[in-house]
């Protein structure tokens, strides 16, 4: 995959199965926003395909500056009706915008008035009310206090669909996400881990490679990158695709129990 001038994958091969909960990280300008732009099918691969497994499978994608696409001339209330299933409860709505902290007449506000903030939550509020089974998320945590990382770590928590999540908040990767794909030097590494194996892995590799540089010995006991990362069952295969088996929940019922037990 090519950004300009600049080569950001190489032969790029990985599945995505239901049920994953996937956190992908990299330096800055290594392609993480790009790998979940061609996820979602924003953006083609230069070569290869992204395959979906099943047609039941539905995509909520969250950028980074979702809260700029908010329609100011809105009250909080009247955003999450328009984007509500048309069978969605009212209670329903309410209890999940009581779970990102906007109760009573909070929500007769405009968008408008929101601090950044607010934006931010809303924004997320939003997104998780989406009846989708593949949740993608471009750093989340972006302009949200406290409260609303506090709001949005439930959430996560709770969902039962698969995800896959950029973020810098290492606390929140480390709450919500089961493996890491780990992008570095144009490639993918699967660790078949929660964010602290991967960190543990990680600095292991590194330690091991500089005691190699500094001694110049080239037999160190050490375990190969690619078995240090495809440890588990092994979840890169050859295929030069992508699949998404049918992720989670497939249907808008399970979303609005989804957003009942959020208000419990």
């Amino acid at each position: 995959m090519r950004y300009g001038d600049r080569t950001l994958f190489r032969n790029i091969d990985f599945t995505i199965e239901r049920g994953d909960r996937i956190a992908i990280v990299g330096p800055n300008g290594s392609g993480k926003s790009t790998l979940l732009r061609i996820i979602c099918g924003m953006e083609a691969p230069v070569e290869g395909e992204v395959e979906i497994a099943e047609s039941g499978t539905k995509i909520a994608y969250f950028e980074q500056n979702q809260a700029d696409a908010l329609n100011m001339n809105l009250t909080i209330l009247e955003t999450m009706q328009r984007c509500a299933p048309p069978e969605m409860p009212y209670e329903h709505i309410r209890a999940l915008l009581g779970r990102f902290l906007f109760k009573g007449d909070a929500v007769q506000k405009k968008v408008a008035s929101l601090s950044g903030g607010e934006k931010a939550r809303l924004a997320l509020c939003k997104i998780l009310l989406e009846p989708a089974n593949l949740l993608v998320l471009d750093e989340p945590g972006n302009h949200v206090d406290i409260e609303g990382r506090e709001c949005l770590e439930e959430a996560l928590q709770e969902y039962d669909g698969t995800l896959v999540i950029v973020s810098h908040d290492r606390y929140l990767v480390s709450q919500v996400a089961t493996s890491v794909i780990a992008i570095e030097n144009g490639e993918l590494e699967f660790y078949d881990g929660d964010y602290r194996f991967y960190c543990e892995q990680h600095l292991e590799l590194r330690q091991r490679l500089r005691e190699r540089a500094i001694t110049g010995v080239t037999d160190i006991k050490s375990a190969p990158v690619e078995n240090m990362a495809r440890s588990g069952d092994g979840r890169l295969h050859d295929e030069r695709k992508k699949t998404f088996g049918g992720s989670g929940v497939s249907n808008k019922k399970d979303n609005m129990m989804n957003a009942k037990r959020w208000s419990d």
